[in-house]
């Protein structure tokens, strides 16, 4: 909240106060295993889009839909559909309704598939996610410059960058707008000992529409992740929700001071 004049007001984190959960980190549903992901954010946004259509059901003076599975089965193809939104919404669950509601659109009287959803994603991004760093045109730049160096450079998803330039400003203005979404902090690998790396990748409607063509991303995290094919399936084939492997990041590193400095921005 801000007062007239005086800054703003509120609570400063230190000893006596200090948060107890870290949305950010909530919405990518951390988990021990793949099928456990998989599992907790398909029965997340599968729960949250029954109830938000239930809510609007039972204004609107109709019956409401008796079970999660049920609004799947009406409103979706096939199930692989709405984990292509799970994919979509990154973990962010205003994201999810966006995206829903412009597929239903598209996709008119029938089903929602999956190409709804892509072209859904890709309009989103497009039409707000975009727009909100239209008049930022160091942040415009920087992004330009990540999808030229991590897409079409090294056909990957997600990338390293220093932890300790995660919070350059112009990387934290792409993630609030949640244009880059952080996946991982204080990563290292055996090539590189005591350096530590914060995992960033690109918001899908970055890169969706890249899909079909020869600048598609083939890995989430370079050319030289290991289980290319399981990763690319998992990412656009398959139901699973993509799989994170760090173990053998050799290329997608970020070298975000050679960018600013292209950018004539200040490191």
């Amino acid at each position: 909240m801000r007062a007239d004049g005086n800054g703003y007001i509120g609570v400063e984190v230190g000893a006596e106060l200090f948060p107890l959960l870290d949305l950010d980190e909530f919405v990518v549903f951390p988990s021990r295993s793949k099928d456990e992901q998989t599992s907790k954010s398909t029965e997340f946004f599968k729960s949250l889009l029954h109830r938000h259509l239930n809510l609007i059901l039972t204004e609107q003076g109709f019956s409401p839909i008796a079970t999660p599975e049920e609004t799947v089965r009406l409103l979706f193809t096939q199930v692989t559909a709405l984990q292509e939104l799970v994919r979509a919404a990154e973990g962010v669950p205003r994201d999810a309704l966006n995206i829903v509601a412009r597929a239903a659109v598209r996709a008119g009287d029938s089903k929602v598939s999956t190409e709804h959803v892509r072209a859904a994603a890709a309009q989103v991004f497009t039409t707000t996610k975009a727009a909100l760093i239209n008049g930022v045109p160091l942040a415009q730049g920087l992004l330009d410059a990540i999808i030229q160096d991590v897409i079409s450079a090294k056909k990957a998803r997600a990338f390293l960058l220093l932890q300790e330039q995660t919070d350059h400003p112009l990387i934290q203005r792409l993630v609030d707008d949640r244009i880059l979404h952080i996946i991982k902090r204080g990563y290292s690998h055996s090539d590189r000992p005591g350096i530590r790396y914060d995992v960033l990748q690109i918001d899908y409607g970055c890169y969706v529409q890249l899909l079909n063509t020869g600048s598609a991303p083939k890995t989430l995290l370079g050319d030289t992740s290991l289980g290319d094919g399981r990763v690319y399936d998992a990412m656009y084939g398959s139901a699973a929700v993509p799989e994170d492997d760090y173990r053998a990041i050799r290329r997608a590193v970020l070298d975000l001071p050679e960018k600013l400095a292209q950018l004539g921005a200040d490191n």
